[in-house]
């Protein structure tokens, strides 16, 4: 696909996400200028559209969660000056515009891993303090989107502060309420994971991924009634088994038709 706006759309740094049958996309950078455009692309006709609308503010490193494919939270990452960002601004579709989200988050970070449960409320786990190269967060926040003025809380957790101290990891839905964090870098690649449900209970987990290095931030996966899959940053494809709860490779050849 040739891509109409090749010369100003971002080549790094930026947040993608799935929703509404496409893959929508803002910010990130680009000649280290940071952006604030919002993208659209359909895959089955090809078609990349720009949106007329722009961030509030230009963003980088950011995480962008969907919201029952009506809104886009696009959560911390840096601005401008390369400055660490606590806003959350979110995009309406039906709109078309942005707008700040009352809740700032209470410690600043980048390439954090985020997911919305039951609709309900959004958690934003690890990143990093871009000022400080090699410092991630060890915390988890929690948006509760009935009652956004409340604020990000930052969730107690007992003796697991070094399973969440990761930056860039991945995460999907493995059973009602429990999604599974995997992958991600602190100081070294981690090929741990570990869970969180909607008690707010974090566990390590069993599995373990057999080439972290593989893993880069914003990873899609695609999860059909019984397997997940991640395409690595090497291509290669990454099965989950969600019976079995262990990680496989799949070999090129016998890759899911969709």
């Amino acid at each position: 696909m040739q891509n109409p706006y090749s010369a100003n759309f971002p080549d790094s740094d930026f947040s993608a996400v799935y929703c509404r049958d496409g893959i929508f996309l803002n910010g990130g950078k680009r000649n280290n200028k940071v952006l604030q455009d919002t993208y659209f692309y359909n895959p089955k006709s090809k078609n990349l559209e720009k949106y007329n609308t722009n961030m509030l503010e230009a963003r980088k490193c950011h995480t962008n969660v969907t919201i029952d494919n009506n809104c886009i939270y696009s959560i911390g990452g840096a601005n401008d000056n390369n400055s660490p960002t606590s806003s959350t601004e979110k995009y309406f579709f039906q709109r078309n515009n942005y707008e700040y989200s009352e809740a700032i988050l209470n410690n600043s970070r980048s390439y954090a891993i985020a997911f919305c449960l039951d609709k309900k409320f959004i958690y934003c786990i690890g990143g990093n303090f871009l000022q400080f190269p090699g410092f991630n967060v060890n915390d988890i926040e929690k948006l509760d989107l009935s009652n956004e003025a409340k604020g990000w809380q930052i969730i107690k957790i007992n003796n697991n502060n070094d399973l969440i101290s990761r930056s860039g990891a991945n995460c999907f839905e493995i059973s009602s309420g429990m999604f599974l964090i995997f992958g991600g870098k602190n100081k070294a690649q981690l090929d741990n994971c570990f869970t969180i449900n909607r008690n707010d209970q974090v566990n390590a987990h069993s599995s373990r991924l057999s080439s972290p290095e593989d893993f880069i931030p914003h990873v899609q996966s695609l999860i059909d009634s019984s397997k997940a899959y991640v395409l690595s940053s090497q291509l290669r494809l990454y099965c989950f088994d969600l019976g079995s709860q262990t990680w496989s490779i799949i070999n090129y050849n016998n890759w899911p038709n969709y």
